[in-house]
């Protein structure tokens, strides 16, 4: 089993961290790289480099990886990775679409690889809001992300693509610990069948 988490909030520091070490429980953490600059301009406020590096003292425990240096953000009710428009929700060209999905991708890489300080350590990818297009699909994996993830609520298996692994979401408030239980036994069982 995987615990994944998107956007690289401070709060996973502060509330998750200490209880998935007590536990001795591994997480991924996908994170917008642009924060990085200034984890206390977005609200919530991100991680900062400082917080990452101490968890990734743990040895095998804690990875970082991307959900985008700058496109987790919608643009006309359209995620900003699969929109065919500027910031300002006019239409770009193909080539100019992109170049943005291309540009971005490579952004959150090569600061990937910053953080973790040696090139390369970027190898996994959250859609923003689980939201791909076959397009950004292959341009993020072509920036060098072997693994991506969605939000398809499916267990992940060997037989899974791996630039569309599901995940099974249970960051809903409304989902509480037995239900998501029964949840993953479903799933589980779906699977074998």
């Amino acid at each position: 089993m995987l615990v994944t988490f998107d956007d690289g909030y401070k709060s996973f520091y502060d509330n998750a961290y200490p209880v998935l070490k007590g536990l001795g429980i591994p997480a991924v953490n996908f994170i917008v790289t642009k924060d990085l600059a200034d984890p206390t301009a977005p609200y919530p406020p991100a991680l900062s480099k400082e917080e990452i590096r101490e968890m990734l003292q743990v040895p095998g425990q804690y990875e970082f990886q991307c959900h985008s240096d700058n496109l987790h953000h919608m643009i006309n009710d359209s995620a900003a990775l699969t929109s065919k428009t500027d910031e300002q929700g006019n239409p770009i060209s193909d080539d100019a679409y992109n170049a943005k999905i291309a540009a971005d991708s490579k952004a959150c890489y090569e600061k990937l690889g910053e953080l973790y300080g040696k090139p390369g350590a970027g190898d996994a990818y959250a859609y923003p809001f689980g939201i791909f297009t076959g397009t950004a699909q292959s341009i993020v994996h072509d920036a060098g992300f072997r693994y991506c993830f969605t939000i398809i609520g499916e267990m992940a298996t060997r037989a899974s693509d791996p630039m569309q692994i599901p995940r099974i979401n249970a960051g809903n408030p409304n989902i509480r610990p037995e239900n998501l239980h029964q949840i993953i036994l479903r799933r589980i069982e779906a699977v074998k069948g």
